[in-house]
């Protein structure tokens, strides 16, 4: 876990002081999600490096423990005929198990080495993953709060309001509409006007079904209906 340690006191030192002075809190944010992902790409790093030297020690106990084997074999193909060169591959056999026990201690700090590594880059991933999220949402939560207030200051919080606003447009575009010469809504209309308007409509919508109960008379007359 000191490594976890040494790693996570040193996240916050990379952070830029002046960024850090103005309270830019996303760019605080964003720096330490860098330096972690810093740190654990060299984490990764170091981990790949041990991970080939337990290659290689594992290679050099294979290679001890065939020789253990094979100095074993000449001691006992020897001690008949020729006991003296039996004793000196004892003494290599001996050699050789002197030299897999150290290899053997070395693999097994060696795995306690890996696995604190392992848990520190999981432990920083977690970590990125969990700042990640919660910077999503504050920015979220921030780009809302503004266009709250943007909406507020619309809406008369700091100005005469939106409604002022649209007024002041539709009164702008009505003076070009009567420069260009198109009708207005709001314009007074003649009275009398409109009167003999919707009695003449009236006149014609009476004499259309006049003739429309004519025809129909004349139709079913021809037809012997009547």
């Amino acid at each position: 876990m000191n490594l976890i340690t040494r790693i996570s006191a040193t996240l916050l030192s990379g952070v830029d002081k002046t960024v850090s002075q103005i309270e830019n809190h996303d760019a605080v944010v964003d720096a330490s999600l860098k330096e972690s992902q810093r740190a654990a790409a060299q984490a990764r790093i170091r981990l790949l490096r041990v991970k080939r030297d337990g290659e290689s020690m594992l290679q050099k106990q294979n290679a001890l423990l065939k020789k253990i084997e094979h100095w074993s074999e000449r001691a006992k193909a020897n001690h008949v005929d020729d006991r003296q060169l039996a004793l000196q591959c004892i003494a290599r056999r001996k050699q050789c198990i002197n030299d897999e026990k150290e290899i053997q201690v070395a693999l097994s700090q060696h795995a306690e080495l890996e696995k604190q590594l392992v848990d520190t880059i999981t432990a920083i991933e977690k970590r990125v993953t969990a700042m990640s999220r919660q910077r999503n949402q504050m920015r979220s939560r921030q780009s809302a709060a503004e266009a709250v207030q943007v909406m507020n200051k619309l809406e008369g919080n700091n100005t005469n309001g939106v409604e002022a606003t649209f007024d002041r447009w539709d009164m702008s575009i009505s003076e070009t509409e009567i420069n260009a010469g198109i009708p207005q809504e709001w314009c007074e209309t003649d009275s009398l006007d409109e009167q003999f308007n919707a009695a003449e409509e009236q006149q014609a919508l009476e004499d259309e079904l006049n003739a429309f109960i004519a025809d129909d008379m004349s139709t079913a007359k021809d037809d012997g209906k009547l």
